[in-house]
């Protein structure tokens, strides 16, 4: 890249496109990087992509794909695409109870398996396989997929502690996966792979050096007050609220959310922590969000609660205007 090229100039804009897919394209390139040894983009070859084919290969993928899209968007579901506290402190990207190397407990005093660093996305991967393959095997629409999976994995029906809207999650997640790894197919798609995921790379340092928060807006929600927000939005959707099945999770600060907190939701199984949600909180605004479908919730409960947190913060419908249109992970500004 010239040294006079400019982020923002029109020479090296990135297309845009839905949140979903720029989502799927970080996760696809993170999968990727853990498992390639080599540390500059510039060095990946052909042979670098087909070693990462074979390696996913060993799940169980049908001919249809070298790459199992799939397992792939299924895990990002569960997972909040890479970035839940169980994803990164147990490598478990399914929510599996059992057929790890150790267990791993969260801040909620749920237990789940845990799986080495090293093979962790491959390990969990391979156990789902072991325990739900049979469920999906032959599966090659993401609908039809996703529809096989409920009731054993999630049985989508919030009184019986699932996701209601799982199906339609996994089916887009599994979608705009398949759109990246599609490209895997022949030597012309994977120089296409590169040049997006040089896009991509530079949409991120946009998105992370970006300049989110006003410099004279000091008064912010607590996380206190944002896990509130998030219980609400629960409660509003039919969750038992009370129930000790029911898991609300810390995640860890994220520079790529700059002024966010951020949570997941689970609901405790026999088999399973299963994903109710991912939940990215403006602590400027109150504004909560399903991150991952980009969804804004206004439920009666949920506004309520913000009307008193924005008169909190001194927050004028003015200000609430202007930072209420800033979000990091919702690049479309018609979604």
């Amino acid at each position: 890249m010239h040294k006079d090229r400019q982020y923002g100039s029109k020479e090296i804009e990135p297309p845009q496109r839905e949140p979903k897919t720029y989502t799927a394209y970080k996760y696809c390139l993170q999968l990727f990087a853990e498992n390639c040894p080599k540390t500059y983009l510039q060095d990946v070859v052909r042979e670098d992509l087909l070693a990462f084919i074979r390696k996913l290969h060993d799940m169980g993928c049908g001919p249809r794909t070298a790459l199992p899209a799939e397992v792939l968007g299924l895990s990002g579901q569960e997972s909040t695409f890479g970035k839940s506290q169980i994803a990164d402190g147990a490598n478990n990207f399914f929510g599996l109870h059992g057929s790890g190397t150790g267990t791993y407990t969260t801040t909620g005093g749920k237990t789940v398996a845990s799986f080495p660093a090293a093979t962790g996305f491959l390990s969990s991967g391979q156990s789902f396989v072991n325990q739900f393959g049979s469920l999906v095997r032959g599966q090659t629409d993401p609908g039809a997929f996703a529809k096989k999976l409920v009731p054993g994995f999630n049985p989508a029906n919030t009184a019986k502690g699932g996701n209601p809207g799982f199906v339609k999650a996994v089916t887009g997640a599994i979608k705009a996966v398949m759109d990246r790894i599609n490209c895997l197919q022949s030597q012309e798609k994977i120089a296409k792979l590169r040049d997006i995921m040089r896009s991509l790379f530079l949409t991120l340092l946009m998105i992370s050096g970006s300049t989110i928060l006003s410099a004279q807006q000091k008064q912010e929600i607590t996380r206190r007050e944002a896990r509130q927000l998030v219980i609400a939005v629960l409660e509003s959707n039919g969750y038992d609220i009370k129930s000790h099945k029911l898991d609300v999770e810390d995640e860890a600060d994220r520079a790529d959310f700059p002024g966010y907190f951020l949570f997941t939701a689970y609901t405790d199984s026999p088999n399973l922590l299963l994903s109710i949600g991912g939940y990215a909180i403006s602590r400027n605004t109150a504004d909560i969000w399903d991150w991952i479908n980009c969804v804004n919730f206004r439920t009666r409960t949920v506004r309520a609660l913000q009307k008193r947190l924005r008169r909190k913060m001194n927050l004028s419908a003015q200000d609430y205007s202007r930072l209420g249109k800033q979000r990091t992970f919702c690049l479309d500004p018609s979604q």
